[in-house]
């Protein structure tokens, strides 16, 4: 049965069955439809990156200044990229790459979730944004690191959940858990708990922590416009 708030849209495609069944995962962009499955918090496309992506990816990397954010309907993020990024120093051809790889992302954000007004925010991290494990007041969230260690997650029956919100993570795995990690280039869809429907049964995840290391992360997220998470 498909979430009510979900119910106009077409029945998901169905996956390969995982070990954990709230999550969905594939390597095609139609395991993301998958989110609108009621049982579904997290679904999970598999994916490598075109050399031009990872090219601009990483010229990104040399900028801690890179940050940038904004609304827009789905047919006018690549306006909005492409004036965000002028002055970028980065090749034409691979900005173009890489702002073509946005668009479609933001197109399957909306194409599943039903989404008209889309948040999209653009960020090298050089420090742990959100360090704690958490669940995010939202609908659902897009989120791909394009380079950089991806985003940490936690499969439903490894975490308290009366743990969350306390102040540290020590004591929301179980014993014997073991977190979950995106490689660079996957795309997540992230369900929150902002739907009634979700209370309690959000996606537990969390910014991989880098300050200790030194490296940085180049991350897009996408979500509805005028709903505010953490990173």
């Amino acid at each position: 049965m498909v979430s009510p708030a979900l119910a106009e849209f077409p029945a998901p495609i169905t996956v390969r069955p995982t070990a954990q069944t709230h999550v969905a995962v594939g390597d095609e962009p139609e395991v993301l439809r998958n989110i609108r499955r009621p049982e579904i918090n997290l679904a999970l496309w598999r994916r490598a990156l075109s050399l031009s992506v990872v090219r601009f990816a990483r010229a990104c990397l040399s900028s801690a200044h890179l940050h940038f954010g904004f609304e827009a309907a789905p047919g006018a993020v690549a306006s909005k990229l492409s004036t965000a990024l002028a002055g970028s120093g980065a090749t034409r051809r691979d900005a173009a790459a890489w702002t073509e790889d946005v668009v479609r992302l933001a197109g399957l954000f909306a194409a599943a979730t039903g989404a008209q007004d889309l948040s999209v925010h653009v960020e090298v991290l050089a420090h742990d944004s959100c360090r704690l494990f958490h669940v995010d007041n939202v609908r659902c969230r897009l989120i791909t690191t394009y380079a950089g260690a991806g985003t940490q997650w936690l499969r439903d029956g490894d975490v308290d959940r009366t743990v969350l919100g306390c102040g540290a993570n020590s004591g929301v795995l179980r014993s014997g858990a073991r977190v979950q990690r995106m490689q660079s280039g996957w795309v997540g869809l992230f369900k929150g708990e902002r739907l009634p429907e979700m209370e309690g049964r959000g996606i537990v995840h969390r910014s991989a922590p880098v300050r200790a290391t030194g490296r940085r992360r180049l991350v897009v997220k996408i979500g509805h416009a005028g709903e505010i998470a953490c990173n």
